[in-house]
This record gives C-alpha cells, sequence and structure tokens, in this order.
C-alpha cells in the first residue's frame, strides 16, 4: 500500500454504529462565514456569495438561518412613536407568480423598522399588524390610501398623504437595497417565507447596529435594569437580561460591565462597554444559544 494512509473502521458492540479513531474536520473559518454574511447583508445573493467566496450556497443559507432563528423581528426599542408611519412592500416567494407583501412599520421621528409582518394584502394581515402596534396610542398614524387602513384606525388620528411618509418609504428602499431577494427587477428571491423571515430579521439588525460601531470602534451603554422579563408598563423602561444580549447577538462584545444603584432611588443599573472586533455576526453567541 506504499505511503498511503489507511482510517481504520471500527463497530460498536452495543449499537453496532460504525466511526472511525480519528477524522480531520473540514469546515469554514470564522472569518469566512463572517464575511459571507456580511456580503448577504449587503445585497449579494447566495449564489454570488458562492462564485466569490467558493462556499456552496446552502452552507450560506443555513448560516442565515442559524443567526435569524436567534434574532427577534426587531431590536428592542424602548421610546413610543407620537406619529407611526405603515407602509406595505411587494416581493415573491418561490416564483414571481406567488406574491407576499411586508408591511412595516416605522416611527416618524426616528430612523429604523419597528415593527413588520409578512403576508398577502388583505384586511387580516393588516389586522395582526394592528393588534402589535395598536396599544402604543400613536396621536397619528400616516398610510397611504389603501382602503384596509380606514378599517382599523379612526379617522381623527388617521393621516392619508405619501407626503408624509418620507420614513417608512425610505425605510422600505434600504431593504430592499441590503436585500437581494428584495430588489426590483431580481431573479434571486426566497425560496421560503421561514428564509424571508430570518433574511429581514437579519438585515433589520445589520441596520441597526453594524453602522454606528465601526470595527474596532467601542459601545457605552447605561441603563437600567430589571430582574424579569415581564415587560414594564411605562418610562424609562430597564432593559431584562434577554434585552441586554442583543448586543451581543449583533456582534457586540462585552469588554466591561459595571452594576450599581442609582443614588437618589435606589435602582439598579450597569454600565457596559461593548467593542466590536469582527463583524455584527458573532458565531461563538450563536452557536451557543
Amino acid at each position: 500500500m506504499g505511503d498511503s494512509v489507511v482510517n481504520l473502521h471500527y463497530i460498536c458492540v452495543d449499537c453496532r454504529r460504525q466511526f472511525i479513531e480519528s477524522s480531520d474536520q473540514k469546515g469554514y473559518t470564522e472569518d469566512i462565514k463572517i464575511e459571507c454574511l456580511e456580503m448577504y447583508v449587503n445585497g449579494s445573493g447566495f449564489c454570488a456569495i458562492e462564485r466569490v467566496k467558493k462556499v456552496h450556497h446552502t452552507t450560506v443559507i443555513n448560516w442565515v438561518k442559524q443567526l435569524g432563528s436567534t434574532l427577534p423581528n426587531t431590536p428592542y426599542r424602548s421610546e413610543i412613536p407620537e406619529v407611526t408611519e405603515v407602509d406595505e412592500l411587494e416581493t415573491f416567494i418561490g416564483s414571481k407568480k406567488n406574491k407576499i407583501w411586508l408591511w412595516t412599520v416605522v416611527n416618524h421621528s426616528v430612523a429604523g423598522i419597528i415593527a413588520w409582518v409578512l403576508g398577502d394584502r388583505s384586511s387580516e394581515t393588516c389586522k395582526h399588524l394592528w393588534i402589535a402596534i395598536k396599544c402604543w396610542q400613536s396621536y397619528f398614524y400616516v398610510t397611504d390610501g389603501y382602503p384596509v387602513y380606514p378599517c382599523f384606525i379612526s379617522n381623527e388620528d388617521h393621516i392619508v398623504s405619501k407626503t408624509y411618509m418620507t420614513r417608512v418609504e425610505g425605510e422600505n428602499s434600504r431593504l430592499r437595497h441590503y436585500l437581494q431577494g428584495l430588489h426590483r427587477k431580481t431573479f434571486c428571491y426566497s425560496k421560503t417565507e421561514e428564509m424571508l423571515k430570518y433574511s429581514i430579521r437579519v438585515v433589520i439588525h445589520y441596520l441597526k447596529y453594524g453602522s454606528f460601531v465601526a470595527h474596532g470602534g467601542t459601545l457605552l451603554l447605561i441603563t437600567r435594569v430589571r430582574d424579569t422579563e415581564v415587560e414594564p408598563s411605562g418610562p424609562p423602561w430597564p432593559l431584562s437580561d434577554s434585552e441586554l444580549a442583543q448586543f451581543e447577538n449583533v456582534g457586540l462584545q462585552q469588554i466591561e460591565k459595571l452594576v450599581f444603584l442609582e443614588s437618589e432611588v435606589d435602582v439598579k443599573q450597569v454600565r457596559i462597554e461593548y467593542q466590536r472586533h469582527n463583524s455584527l455576526i458573532d458565531f461563538n453567541y450563536t452557536a451557543k444559544n
């Protein structure tokens, strides 16, 4: 047999399962994973990533699913919008014969999508979205003239005007820019609704956290904290452990944490220093969750 290496196979006497004594585990480095995911959230499709990085597109799909399954639909936000904008964005599932709409919600005064839902363009889908946002009791809800909105929004709270929808239309344009499957006249679109949901989650968190903390940059967070996951009834909305964990979930590594009591009211606060090393994508966090 010359210099060839022979891997001996063994059989377990109990379960009869075959195995070898040792094997070289082949896989991709964390840097390759990060690069592929950052290409995905910057407008590249799975096949384009495969052509450039020589990583099979199904592997990249699995990485997106893995990350998207650990993220909530939107990052945590403490502010309640006084003026809420709502709009719909058309895309496809499987083929261009199967239309699906992404309904997005933004705070008129603050950048970023704060709620969204996928479905058809019926009042039933709008109902699911309205249940999620009506508790904000915003002063006004701004929409276009699509006839389902008056079914849920009272006339005195409803503003129908494209002129005042610049925030939500801008956020929808950003989604189309950063996610290949939402590009106009694209050949790339999600094959399943589940995959589209994961993709939207990842991109929204990327736009929230990935753009304001540079590589090697530092984020200093000082906030009140609570010991329960029950939603607080009102401001100042102290953060829970799971909400704090979202910062690490998007690639910010905790460097230092200091817990202290606010002097005047004896309320627990934390001072946490985060640093972004490689990317918003932290696979170590993803793997252990």
